[in-house]
């Protein structure tokens, strides 16, 4: 029966002790020196609207100014309205749109309130007594709480200051999910039953009606008398017509489906590792995949609203995607919240996130300005592969033909590569050689008898005498005689039996484009794109000659053929079978819609491995080829083009993701093994012209093409022992520490063939390195500083250690820097590479060093950054710059300082001046960021698995003159959109005007067109063109 215990609201009443209690207060504060100051606040700004191509002088009115109180610009995006910490963590959030109703620890039931003009506060609240809520659903003036050990409370909230209990339904086990309507109420519960029943003011005596479930689900969604759940087995419709809940249909999912949500027909799923997967819902009897996002990493909280879902990405991160295109959802506006998230809540382009401190409501109204890029950087565009005696070889489209030894499936390592001149598109083999289709480049022909050293052979392409006739793809070679797909050109037949000097036997050029291209006896199949599959004779080279055609629309993009059939992968068609036993007359067997786009094909067996660009691997069993079907896939965080297999191992080959390796024993369930790019966390990011360099923990190595700064494309990696901590670049070589595996010493003159040439060890641990005129200067967490000749590379050697703590080291012209509990030291460096001590600044907790001329920066363990100038008796100390949270790193650029502050993020420090530093910028956090690099106009940021950057906006100035308004001198060419403006105390306060102005996107050498223009205008007599 539903229990009947009294719950009343709480509701705080100003009496006599809480007067008592502010007049105390009132009185503390006088006696410490007075009332407190109020946080200076932006009144007004004027003008409010601004054309890019015109420099402008922007007013700007505040009040409570202070001399030491700063003015930044915040390139609009997301931002926090409204914090407000709570006595107790939450456990679960719901809102209405105006309210955050919040269940917190020890039983709390709280009702959040939002002013437009004041702080967020507890409008009502109240404790239930036994067992903690953690689940709450929100609709029609009720609030329904999931209760441990109670089953569920409904709660009136028609009134705003008061939560007033109504009813609680008992339940024998866990509510997993809920769902509240109008009157009614669902249960999913973990006895796998799935409950419904209505209710007034009086309890509920029991379920109307009741279905037992065919598995175990974590969550529900309804849709007319279908309910979609999600569980381990992944997603299902259930027809709620019948009492037994027969399912409908269901697909499995990559990840471990815990949420689901229901948007225009879409069903949304949180599918953790596997990120957010979006189904078609509209026929509930066939449910089908559209597309998903797991680019970020796993999820771990879900919320939609209109076209968008918000997302939990690690602990702290929130992210929009947008869902416009659902085949193709795209990461929007992320934000970084102040403290570990717990669940969220939206409504339009509010969001409301519990975290362990409290509530945050979150504004996406406005989108961000500077492109911070989290999906940007590109894990090179591997495309087609081939595996031989365990090395596994990758035609990728940005970077040529790259080696992995593929031994250990869990721990692939990069063995080699060769920089092909073109774009590669395939690849297979020929003894020692590895053939290249290089695109636009022909023919590549690689020697690899030296796995770690492959080399150049021979060529045929437009820069040789004989070329092949369009774009190079992919190949099928027989004996000595290479079949090609030349897509715009047809396909050649290439004689190899002179490899230096491969020559054309005959070549055909067919209506389409050759995508691909297999052979059985005398007869080819081509891929011919649009125009189908096209069937020849090639049993004289010289004279080719069509035989049949097959062409079910669509574009043609692979064939495989065996045992007289032609398994065909249409792009925008899914997966033909056709009986080629009768080459001049082709027919289907069997078609099969393939999630996403399928583009090429491997056959294992009675199984058929489809690459299924945004949906990731497909397995198909063909054991019938009249009824294939699909009976296991992954969903890769890429654009699956190829996959490669070998035993139980399948090598996706990624575009945009990199290469992964699945587990595909059990293949109705491929599972994750490894990935080579992205394995480790990018510890430490240096660059070098338009090359960056990361040190990427388990990663080793890892190097980036950022000539586009916002889409940085993987190049090549150099595995090595331990973990990749730290790395410093001199004259064409990178030093390494890796921990306890020493130093290792690579050569990066050329940064497509990174190969390590030396190792050092070291007595401990290596985790900081630093290099100056072929000189090591190396922190060893056990020998402390240790000094190393590395002027010959490749046998590096210790000169000294000394003993010490230390937290940073820094290199210059003037010498080695240290940074310790103590302070910082300077060390004159000779030619024969001994230190000698010249300089120390005592201040205890030095953190990080930065130096530019005379300038030297210095992090402290207060969170403050002093600004030192460096003369020959020491150091002078200039200004402080008062960040109020953790410092991770910092970068010197000219008259600017760069702070990567832990909660906030990337901050831009005017130090024009350096007596009084002034913030200027802020570009808010959006990931957990912990390293930064300055190249070009580009901050870069590592600390995660994936690289991200963000465009720098240009110079700006702030002027504060006293008693005056402010002026921001902003110049020509700020990109256009909203950008806010936060002011910022030495006490930490900060207030934020979002959307204070908005810069409009201006065509240069446009006038202006005002009332007066026209005027001017209609004065003027009309020409007539006779």
């Amino acid at each position: 029966m539903p229990g009947k215990t009294a719950v009343t609201a709480d509701h705080p009443r100003p009496g006599g002790r809480h007067r008592l209690n502010k007049i105390l207060a009132l009185l503390a504060g006088l006696l410490a020196g007075g009332l407190a100051q109020a946080a200076p606040q932006i009144v007004s700004v004027s003008p409010d609207q601004v054309q890019s191509n015109q420099p402008v002088t922007l007013t700007i009115e505040t009040t409570h100014w202070r001399p030491q109180a700063h003015l930044a610009l915040v390139p609009g995006g997301p931002f926090s309205s409204h914090r407000l910490e709570l006595p107790t963590p939450p456990h679960a959030i719901a809102s209405d749109g105006r309210r955050a109703y919040v269940a917190s620890h020890g039983g709390w039931l709280q009702s959040i309130e939002f002013p437009s003009e004041a702080k967020a506060r507890i409008g009502a609240q109240l404790q239930i007594g036994d067992g903690e809520i953690r689940q709450l659903k929100v609709a029609h003036g009720h609030l329904l709480a999931a209760v441990d050990g109670r089953g569920v409370m409904l709660f009136d909230i028609s009134l705003p200051t008061h939560i007033i209990h109504r009813w609680t339904y008992p339940t024998d086990t866990p509510v997993q999910d809920m769902k509240l309507g109008r009157g009614e109420v669902w249960l999913l519960l973990g006895d796998r039953h799935l409950e419904h029943f209505r209710f007034d003011d009086s309890a509920p005596s029991e379920a109307e009606r009741r279905w037992f479930l065919p598995f175990t689900a974590h969550s529900f969604v309804l849709q007319d008398d279908t309910a979609l759940v999600v569980g381990i087995e992944g997603i299902a419709s259930l027809d709620l017509s019948t009492p037994s809940a027969t399912i409908f249909d269901r697909q499995t999912t990559r990840g471990t489906p815990r949420r689901v949500q229901l948007a225009a027909g879409l069903a949304l799923v949180d599918d953790g590792p596997g990120g957010l997967v979006v189904f078609d819902a509209s026929d509930p009897r066939q449910l089908r995949w559209l597309g998903s996002h797991a680019k970020r990493g796993p999820i771990r909280s879900l919320s939609v609203s209109a076209n968008h879902a918000w997302v939990g990405i690690g602990e702290r991160t929130l992210l929009s995607i947008a869902l416009g295109n659902p085949t193709l959802p795209t990461a929007g506006d992320a934000l970084r919240l102040d403290a570990p998230l717990v669940d969220l809540a939206a409504h339009g382009d509010i969001v409301f996130a519990a975290t362990t401190r409290g509530v945050q409501r979150l504004n996406f109204g406005t989108p961000t300005v500077a492109d911070i890029s989290p999906e940007g950087v590109t894990l090179g565009g591997s495309r087609r592969g081939v595996i031989r005696d365990n090395i596994l070889y990758v035609a990728d489209w940005f970077s040529g033909l790259h080696l992995y030894d593929v031994r250990d499936p869990a721990n692939p390592r990069h063995l080699g590569n060769y920089h092909t001149p073109g774009s590669s598109k395939g690849v297979t083999l020929y003894g020692d050689y590895a053939l290249v289709g290089d695109d636009d480049r022909g023919l590549q022909i690689i020697d690899i008898s030296d796995p770690r050293q492959p080399r150049w052979v021979s060529e045929l392409s437009w820069e040789s005498d004989i070329s092949t006739l369009g774009l190079a793809y992919t190949m099928k070679r027989i004996g000595s005689t290479l079949y090609l797909a030349d897509h715009r050109g047809g396909f050649q037949i290439i004689d190899l039996s002179d490899i230096e000097h491969p020559r054309i036997l005959g070549a055909l050029d067919t209506p389409g484009k050759s995508w691909a291209i297999d052979v059985s006896g005398h007869i080819a199949f081509v891929a011919d794109d649009d125009d189908g599959l096209l069937i020849v004779d090639v049993s004289d080279p010289a004279q080719i000659s069509f035989v049949g055609r097959f062409n079910p629309g669509g574009h043609v993009e692979d064939v495989v053929v065996r045992d007289g059939l032609a398994y065909l992968a249409l792009f925008d068609n899914g997966l033909f079978i056709v009986d080629v036993s009768d080459p001049a007359n082709p027919h289907p067997l069997a078609h099969l819609a393939i999630p996403g786009n399928a583009r090429g094909i491997t056959l294992v067996g009675d199984l058929a491995y489809v690459s299924g660009w945004e949906s990731g691997l497909q397995v198909v069993d063909i054991s019938h080829p009249h009824t294939p079907q699909i009976i296991g896939h992954f969903d890769t965080d890429g654009a699956a083009w190829g996959t490669v297999v070998q035993d139980d191992t399948a090598y996706v080959l990624d575009w945009w993701g990199g290469i992964k390796v699945l587990d595909v024993s059990n293949p109705a369930r491929p599972a994750a093994i490894t990935r080579y790019q992205a394995r480790g966390t990018l510890q430490q990011l240096r660059s070098t012209d338009h090359y960056l360099f990361a040190a990427s923990g388990i990663g080793g190595l890892q190097v980036f093409d950022i000539r586009n700064p916002l889409n940085p494309i993987w190049a090549s990696g150099a595995d090595l022992p331990g973990e990749a901590l730290d790395l410093w670049l001199e004259e064409g070589h990178a030093y390494i520490a890796s921990g306890d595996a020493g130093v290792a010493v690579i050569d990066t003159l050329d940064p497509f063939y990174a190969r390590v040439v030396g190792r050092l060890d070291t007595p401990g641990a290596a985790w900081l390195i630093r290099a100056r005129n072929g000189y090591l200067f190396i922190a060893d967490r056990r020998a402390g500083l240790l000094v190393v000749d590395a002027r010959e590379p490749r046998h590096p050697h210790i000169l000294s250690r000394q003993p010490m703590t230390i937290n940073d080291l820094w290199v210059d012209d003037n010498g080695l820097l240290i940074a310790t509990p103590e302070g910082l030291q300077q060390l004159a460096l000779d030619a024969a590479g001994r230190l000698t001590p010249i300089a120390h600044f005592s201040s205890p907790g030095v953190q990080k060093i930065r130096s530019q001329a005379d300038l030297v920066v210095i992090s402290l363990s207060d969170d403050t950054v002093q600004l030192l100038r460096r003369e020959a008796n020491g150091f002078i100390p200039l200004g402080r710059f008062q960040t109020h949270e953790a410092i991770l790193d910092l970068q010197l650029d000219g008259e600017q300082l760069f702070i990567l502050g832990a909660r906030s993020g990337l901050m831009a420090v005017d130090i024009s001046r350096p007596g009084t530093p002034r913030l200027t910028t802020l570009y808010p956090a959006t990931g957990q960021h912990r390293n930064l690099l300055l190249s070009g106009n580009a901050a870069f940021l590592g600390g995660e698995r994936h690289l991200n950057s963000v465009a720098l906006l240009p110079d700006i100035r702030f002027t504060t003159p006293s008693n005056k308004p402010a002026r921001l001198q902003l110049s020509s060419g700020l990109p256009s959109g909203r950008y806010h403006l936060l002011t910022f105390d030495n006490d930490g306060r900060q207030h934020l005007l979002p959307n204070a102005f908005t810069v409009r996107f201006g065509i240069p050498g446009q006038k202006r067109f005002n009332l007066e223009t026209l005027r001017q205008l209609m004065k003027k007599p009309l020409v007539s063109d006779n």
